[in-house]
């Protein structure tokens, strides 16, 4: 049986990505709102939907280190290494004191 917190935590993400879509879709423009949805995605273990939108924000906002390294984390679990290292380095040319990327 699912307690009644788990079952509220599947609501509140369900919610989450619902509302973060709407916004997507009101501001295709702002790569916030789709590093926002890509976040919301993987906490939704939806995780081709959050590559997708973390390839759409980074195309609006290409030196996002944290959206690199989250593309990059999630390439790393679908154990797709040459994308996941190919984030990382993108994330060290912008900056090569980013511990997180390098490791």
């Amino acid at each position: 049986m699912t307690s009644p917190s788990k079952i509220l935590d599947r609501v509140l993400v369900l919610e989450m990505v619902r509302v973060t879509e709407a916004a997507a879709i009101a501001a295709p423009e702002r790569a916030d709102v789709q590093f926002s949805l890509a976040s919301a995605y993987t906490s939704h273990a939806l995780p081709r939907k959050a590559i997708q939108a973390y390839e759409r924000g980074l195309e609006l906002d290409p030196v996002n280190r944290n959206a690199l390294r989250a593309l990059g984390a999630l390439f790393v679990a679908r154990d797709n290494l040459d994308e996941a290292a190919a984030c990382f380095e993108q994330a060290l040319q912008i900056d090569p004191n980013d511990a997180l990327a390098a490791y």
